[in-house]
Formats: C-alpha cells, structure tokens, sequence
C-alpha cells in the first residue's frame, strides 16, 4: 500500500511538473513574437503591454531583462526567461546585480520568494546540460536570501537542543545566579523535564519536517540540522558524561561536560545568527553540516527525480526508486490513462446500450439466474446479427 502511494504521490509531482512546464513554455512562446527562441528587451516590453496592459519604460525593461541574462547576449532564453521575475524587477527594483558571478545572480533571483527544493529543482538550470544536480541546488541554496518571518520560524527547532544541552551546563548556569534564590530557582528549571527524554522525539520530527516539500527551503535545512543536534546530543550520554546534580566539580566529567554544553550551544548561536542576519543556509558547521548537507543532497536528488520525467533516460537508473520499490512513473500514468479510457468506453456501452433498449431496438437482454453463491448477476453477450443490427443476450 505504501509502495502504491508513493507512486501515485510521485505521478501527482511529474503531472504538476509537466504542467508547470507547460504554462511556462506557453507564457515564452506569448513573447516570442519572431519564434526565435529567445525574448529580447522590446518583446519584453511589447508582451507585458499586450498581455497586462502594463507599460515600462525601455530603460527599466532592460534592466529587468539584463538582469536575469546569465550569458549576457542581450536577450533571454528559456532557461533565462520567468516573468514573475521580470514583472518583479519592474515593481521592486533588480532581481540580480550584472556584475555579480552566474551562481550569485540565479541565488538573488530567490530572493523574498517562498521555494521548496523542487520549485529549485525546476527553476535552476545548469549551463552545461541543461539540467541541475543536487549539489548545485545546494550550492544555490547557500546563497538565499530569504523573507524575515520565515527566518525567525526556521530557527525555532534550533530551541530543541539548546532545552537539551542545559543540564550539561548546570553548575556554569547555576552560578550565573546573583542571589541562593536566584540560583535554586536556575538549578529547579535546569533540573525540570528531563525524566522522559522527549525532546529527542521531537528531533527526530524536525527530521521529518526537512522531508515536507511544502517547507520553504531555509525551514527545511534548519529542522534537519536541528535534529542531527539532538540526536548527537545523545552521544555524550552514552559515553557517561554527567548532567546536572551528578556534575562534580573539579572532575575530567565536568570538563566533558562543559565543553558539551559550550560546542552545542556555540553551533546554535552561529546557525541561528547567520539565519537571522543574513537569511542562507547555516551549512559551514563541522560533523553537523557535513551531515545535514549530505541529507540534503540526498532529498534534493530524490525530488529531482520525482519532477524530472526525462530523469531515467538522461542519467540512466535511480537507484533509489529500485530500493523504495517504486514501478516506473512513466509506465504508472500509461497504465493510468489507459484504465481510464477503458472506462470511459465501459459508460460509452452503457449508455449505448440503454439508447438501444429505449428505441426498442432488436435487442434481446437475458438475466441471468443466481449462481451457485446465490447472488443475482447480468450477464450480456453482444453479438453482431446477419442484418447488421446488434443483440444483447
């Protein structure tokens, strides 16, 4: 059953990105008035008068279009071309600086746009063939800017292991206090919650959030790196290093455990200021990223896949399809279509045949009986007569 809806999951992805690529390629031949493949300033300018009855002036329609040139002919092509991008360079200013190198300029066109690693999956195109590997959309991904409110969410799980790595700061958290109130207060809250490790169980949901195509590609990254935290963070603990009460003091465990809390919480202060500050991906951390970055790729090349229909005869096998068990898209949706034309036929009979008996045509329809369960059932032969006509039996 899981096998049959990850295939109809997967069919439902190359259908909307077949369609996706449809619309586009539509909206591109619209402004290609002289059918040469490429748009120039003033098809540009003449298809946004024609299709939007919006009208720029030749300097800001060169802007916007040089803009999204990344091979700086003067003109853009299908690859180059996306009129979302172009009507918002007009409104809001460059999607990207000219002089910016290629991979800077396509990570600036994201800027303020709410993507999910296949819309970067269909969006970015490699020069040499045409098509973008995992590490490039990651490479690309580094470089977003994205929204404030979705940087101050994709920070939130970062709060998973910060909870968690406190007890292992306990007797430095505890003398922060300025008072013996303060301090037994600091020491009660530190001490709370840690009967029943649940936060590891939300860790591993945060990994879970990285794989909902729906996130916004910064909420993704963080919750997976988030989670590889709290999963590390169960390492410690299993080589005996102390928490809380049982910290002595002046002991190699103190020192273990101090240095746990001052790495964790080190990698959570960098993930979540580069995240706030400047809005990319937190992906220079040692063993942490290196994990994350690596899930990522392996994400990203999985809905690659899923988006790009040509995927089996451009790279040859995907290994990961034979392991989930996944039978072909392509043959899925042949299957698909030919079922429904089968029915499709079926209501053509039906109702020809309901026709045929309202005519009273020479039609004979013979029921019959129960079988031998007992259950009452049609049975209808069609037959083709001497005179042409057809009978029922």
């Amino acid at each position: 059953r899981n096998q049959r809806l990850q295939a109809e999951v997967a069919a439902l992805q190359v259908a909307a990105a077949e369609r996706d690529a449809l619309v586009q390629e539509t909206i591109f031949q619209s402004f290609d008035g002289d059918g040469d493949g490429f748009v120039t300033v003033q098809d540009v300018a003449e298809g946004l008068l024609l299709r939007y009855r919006e009208e720029f002036s030749a300097d800001a329609v060169a802007t916007a279009v040089e803009g999204l040139d990344l091979d700086r002919d003067g003109r853009l092509s299908r690859e180059e071309f996306n009129l979302t991008a172009v009507r918002k360079a007009l409104v809001e200013g460059p999607v990207s600086s000219p002089s910016a190198p290629p991979e800077r300029r396509e990570a600036i066109f994201f800027t303020g746009q709410n993507l999910t690693l296949g819309q970067f999956a269909l969006e970015v195109r490699d020069q040499d063939e045409g098509m973008v590997e995992a590490k490039d959309l990651l490479e690309a991904a580094r470089n977003l800017s994205a929204p404030g409110f979705i940087r101050f969410v994709s920070v939130l799980p970062y709060l998973v292991p910060t909870l968690d790595v406190l007890r292992y700061g306990y007797h430095f958290l505890v003398a922060l206090g300025p008072s013996p109130e303060a301090r037994a207060a600091i020491a009660t809250m530190l001490l709370s919650g840690y009967e029943v490790d649940v936060l590891l169980v939300v860790g591993l949901i945060g990994i879970q959030v990285a794989w909902t195509r729906e996130n916004h590609i910064l909420v993704r990254y963080n919750a997976l790196q988030a989670g590889y935290m709290e999963v590390l963070l169960w390492i410690p603990g299993l080589l005996g290093v102390p928490s809380g009460e049982s910290i002595v003091r002046g002991t190699p465990g103190e020192a273990a455990a101090t240095l746990t809390f001052v790495m964790t919480t080190s990698a959570v202060l960098y993930a979540t200021a580069r995240t706030l500050v400047y809005g990319d991906l937190p992906s220079n951390m040692p063993l942490v990223s290196v994990l994350t970055n690596n899930n990522v790729e392996n994400i990203l090349r999985q809905e690659q896949a899923l988006l790009d229909s040509d995927d089996q005869e451009r790279r040859g096998p995907v290994p990961w399809r034979k392991r989930l068990g996944m039978p072909n898209i392509q043959r899925w949706l042949t299957d698909q279509v030919g079922l429904l034309q089968q029915l499709g036929r079926s209501d053509d009979t039906k109702g020809q045949t309901k026709s045929h008996r309202e005519n009273d045509c020479d039609t004979d329809v013979d029921l019959a009986g129960a079988d031998e369960h007992g259950e009452g059932r049609r049975a209808f032969q069609l037959q083709k007569g001497e005179d042409g006509d057809s009978d029922v039996e």
